[in-house]
């Protein structure tokens, strides 16, 4: 009886031994100008949230690590920025039970390894041009904004430039998905079209790939499909004299706070962050006209994707003077708003009616201001 029960636990120890093997993920590679060290950021594709942190050891550029994965991931490799570059960073999908090989330059890179890596190697190949494009023309405007150009100007001519890569982009994927929809890696390209095109990609995937181990990437991208879908729905009806979809939030003492209840005066709904680079460079400004305005105005912050506390740290460490409620992560007022960036303010009469819409830091708001207000 003691030899069946060892033999058992051996034949269960197996098992499960077997079973955990199953789930690794083994990534390497030689990456050219790498530091000591590379941080990974593992991502929830369902939940869209970064899950874990590591820090994968580096030497003579080579690395080498594992993952236990329930699941596939989306990984971003974090390096330190090449100088007169963006970050060094590479986005990659990983899968249990697979190993994936990165080799060469972080700009310029090739996949190697189980025939899902080499699927998206032909993939990251056929975009290759396109997202060369996009990058040069971030760098660009990275650099126009640090040199003071003006940021409205500069989104101006982003969404000029970027609109034929991205059509000729979207072509080239919802070409390749119609001949290899059979493919796992295919399915990736989900998060890489617009939109309105996600829909006609995820019908070019079999119903094996739709319903197999990349069934909660897909789900997850979809389902932010639709939100953002609906968020383009819902400009519609933002358009300056349309009324201002009333809400309750919570204010800085936890104590509820109707939109409604500050009728009477003009109300500035300002959607910010203590992680918005261009919201903390816009207090200054915004305070100085609080103090020329208040009489006729209202201010109201809106934080969103923070944490309660890194809420209440920011209002405290920048002095706002105006009043605060917390967007929580789950709220429905960024959906009803159709909030697409940071900062985004938006003018209401007092009579409750939209009067303007201004995305970004945007010297234009303040110009308004004056002209509507002295």
């Amino acid at each position: 009886m003691k030899k069946r029960m060892i033999s058992f636990m051996l034949l269960t120890l197996t098992v499960l031994a077997a079973k955990a093997q199953e789930n690794v993920f083994r990534l390497s590679g030689s990456l050219e100008s790498t530091g000591d060290t590379i941080t990974v950021y593992c991502v929830d594709l369902a939940q869209r949230r970064i899950v874990e942190t590591k820090p994968v050891a580096v030497s003579a550029d080579k690395f080498e690590t594992t993952m236990e994965l329930a699941q596939p991931v989306m990984l971003m490799l974090q390096n330190k920025p090449a100088p007169g570059r963006l970050n060094s960073r590479i986005q990659i999908f990983a899968v249990p039970n697979s190993q994936c090989a990165i080799n060469g330059k972080w700009l310029d890179y090739t996949l190697s390894g189980d025939q899902f890596y080499l699927d998206l190697n032909e993939i990251k190949q056929l975009t290759a041009e396109t997202d060369k494009a996009m990058h040069d023309l971030s760098w660009e405007c990275q650099q126009r904004a640090n040199n003071g150009e003006k940021e409205d100007v500069i989104m101006k001519y982003y969404e000029e430039k970027s609109a034929p890569i991205l059509e000729k982009k979207n072509k080239l994927v919802m070409d390749y998905a119609a001949s290899h929809g059979n493919h796992d890696a295919t399915a990736t390209l989900l998060m890489a079209v617009e939109p309105e095109q996600a829909q006609g990609l995820c019908d070019k995937l079999s119903e094996t790939v739709r319903n197999g181990q990349m069934k909660p990437m897909i789900d997850g991208t979809m389902a932010q499909v639709k939100k953002e879908l609906a968020r383009k729905e819902r400009e519609k009806d933002l358009a300056p004299g349309k009324p201002a979809p009333d809400f309750t939030l919570n204010d800085i003492n936890g104590k509820p706070l109707a939109l409604s209840s500050l009728r009477g005066k003009y109300v500035v709904l300002d959607f910010w962050g203590s992680w918005c680079g261009w919201c903390i460079k816009g207090i200054p400004q915004m305070k100085e006209y609080y103090a020329k305005y208040n009489a006729k105005m209202e201010i109201l912050g809106i934080d969103c994707n923070d944490t309660d506390q890194k809420w209440k740290d920011a209002v405290a460490k920048y002095e706002l003077p105006w009043k605060h409620v917390y967007h929580p992560k789950d709220g429905e007022v960024t959906t009803l708003y159709a909030i697409q960036g940071y900062p985004t303010k938006i003018v209401i009469d007092p009579q409750g009616n939209i009067a303007k819409v201004v995305v970004g830091e945007d010297p234009a708001f303040y110009t308004y201001l004056d002209e509507l207000l002295k």
